[in-house]
């Protein structure tokens, strides 16, 4: 099994597993999402730098994400917004 796949199928079980033990879940604050970001834009545009595959795959990475976000914005948000009670 993909390790991303174990993951997942995992998550349902250990959510409950908190929340019957009392654990309040929340999001980041967008504060912290925020910083996450500008930090991670911080590495990964330092490691371009040094690594001329990496600057590649990344380039290339970064055009198609630049690419698909509006569809990704339009359509796959407005339908998980509708899934999890958003809308």
């Amino acid at each position: 099994m993909l390790i991303p796949a174990r993951y997942d199928a995992r998550n349902a079980a250990a959510l409950k597993r908190l929340q019957a033990a009392g654990v309040q879940l929340r999001p980041f604050p967008k504060s912290i999402l925020d910083a996450a970001k500008k930090v991670s834009d911080e590495i990964f545009s330092s490691i371009a730098e040094r690594d001329t595959d990496y600057k590649r795959i990344f380039e290339s990475w970064r055009r198609f994400k630049t690419e698909t976000d509006a569809w990704f914005g339009l359509n796959e948000f407005a339908m998980e917004s509708y899934l999890f009670g958003k809308m």
